[in-house]
């Protein structure tokens, strides 16, 4: 599993593609590789804490759905109290428990 950062402009994503590799856009968004399409996980608007969190999480692999959902809660103590902050920390945990289902299936077939 690869994570690369795109500098800004017209960067194009990878090519050379695994399912799990992630990519993050200059704007802070996330999105990972699998079944032949990129999945956005979220992180424009996260608090750059969170979204270093979830890049150091991933960087091992994807978790499956049963870890993830025992590991995932830690991203809304680091988002904090702000409601604005909760919002988009709870759709990236959204999105990434929905990814890590669609991971656990490629990785069975």
């Amino acid at each position: 599993m690869k994570v690369t950062r795109l500098p800004r402009g017209n960067a194009q994503f990878p090519t050379e593609r695994d399912p799990g590799d992630i990519v993050m856009l200059s704007n802070g968004e996330i999105f990972c590789w699998s079944k032949g399409v990129w999945h956005m996980l979220g992180g424009r608007f996260l608090k750059p804490e969170v979204r270093d969190w979830i890049l150091d999480y991933l960087k091992d692999g994807w978790p499956t759905p049963s870890e993830a959902s025992f590991d995932l809660g830690q991203m809304l103590e680091i988002a904090g109290e702000s409601k604005e902050d909760r919002k988009w920390t709870q759709m990236a945990i959204d999105n990434i428990s929905r990814i890590s289902g669609i991971m656990e299936t490629e990785r069975i077939s």
